[in-house]
């Protein structure tokens, strides 16, 4: 009997792989792309389908998603290495995940390797999770009247404001392994969620000029890289395991919780936190005081910060190329023999996992 509901099981999986639909979109009219517009994708594809945005040098409109389903990318700060073998990224202006009714509902929905200038989660839609994703702009959390859980924002570039409003019940959110900054240098936002917004903040690299506002969050294992960044506002918080560069932080005390003030940052890091450009700068550089100091967690003890030495699957991952295969360098012949039968092709991929 046993055997018997394993098999239904994975029969039943099976199946879903085998109906759910890969779509395409590519906002150049000479590729051979299912559609020119992500809203028109979003139209066309059915519950648990994937939507591939492919690479632009134009960005694409604004849109909506209003259903559940995989958003797919190309990544972003590509042009340095062997990343992607088009160094484009998927840019689009913005987008609302949405859940106003049953028939229009982006909840369930994962969204991967995608550019920004803004995003709304909205309307009490639950289960999205944002990884790997360049948002310029800002994260918005609107507009919620039920109790509501699932709001992952993980390993994300974030250059601007994450704020709350017109919330009437309790929204749960994780926000773990992000680097808050602007591409280059520092960024001038803030993290402010009212009370209703609860959670997990963990294993971000926070380079804001301007303090933070949670409450009843559980901050742990965060770098905050600014001298400015000297408060942590709100109520009912837990903080442990973080470093700051402030040398007083409002609710902080310095050596108590594993909590420290006054880190000295100018050598902790890979690259320059205040001049240089993209994320690889935010490596954490070892050995060194972040290396392996995090809280432990199911039994091992993580760097603080987004990067992760210690459990490379608990890291922010360079680029934000989604955990799809892709091929990162083509090589062709400039011509082929017209008597040649056969032409040798080069493909270097990897998974990104």
């Amino acid at each position: 009997m046993k055997r018997a509901l394993l098999l239904a099981g994975v029969l039943i999986a099976l199946s879903n792989l085998a109906s759910a639909h890969i779509w395409r979109v590519n906002n150049d009219p000479s590729k051979s792309a299912d559609f020119t517009l992500i809203n028109d994708a979003i139209a066309a594809a059915a519950p648990g389908d994937t939507i591939h945005i492919e690479p632009s040098a134009t960005a694409y409109p604004n849109f909506l998603l209003n259903k559940r389903l995989v958003i797919l990318g190309n990544g972003y700060f590509l042009g340095g290495g062997n990343l992607q073998a088009d160094k484009d990224s998927s840019v689009s202006n913005g987008m609302v995940v949405d859940s106003s009714s049953a028939t229009a509902n982006g909840s369930g929905s994962f969204i991967a390797g995608m550019t920004f200038n803004s995003m709304s989660f909205l309307h009490n839609v639950h289960d999205v999770t944002l990884t790997r994703c360049h948002i310029i702009g800002q994260v918005n959390i609107t507009a919620f009247d039920r109790p509501t859980t699932g709001i992952i924002i993980t390993k994300n570039f974030i250059g601007s404001f994450i704020v709350s409003a017109f919330l009437t019940a309790q929204v749960t959110a994780t926000i773990e392994n992000n680097i808050f900054s602007n591409a280059t240098g520092t960024s001038g936002a803030s993290i402010n969620l009212d009370a209703n917004v609860t959670g997990l903040f963990r294993n971000n690299t926070v380079n804001f000029i301007q303090g933070m506002t949670l409450n009843n969050f559980y901050i742990a294992n965060n770098v905050f890289i600014t001298t400015t960044m000297a408060a942590i506002t709100g109520g009912n918080n837990i903080i442990r395991n973080n470093s700051f560069a402030a040398p007083t932080v409002t609710n902080v005390t310095d050596g108590a919780d594993g909590n420290h003030t006054n880190v000295d940052m100018s050598t902790l890091f890979t690259g320059s936190t205040s001049a240089g450009y993209g994320d690889s700068r935010f490596q954490t550089a070892g050995p060194g005081v972040l290396r392996g100091t995090g809280e432990t967690i199911g039994g091992i003890t993580p760097d603080r910060g987004a990067y992760n030495t210690v459990a490379t699957t608990d890291s922010y991952r360079t680029s934000g190329i989604p955990p799809i295969p892709a091929i990162y360098r083509l090589t062709v012949p400039i011509s082929v023999d017209p008597s040649a039968t056969t032409m040798d092709i080069i493909l270097s991929t990897r998974s990104n996992n």
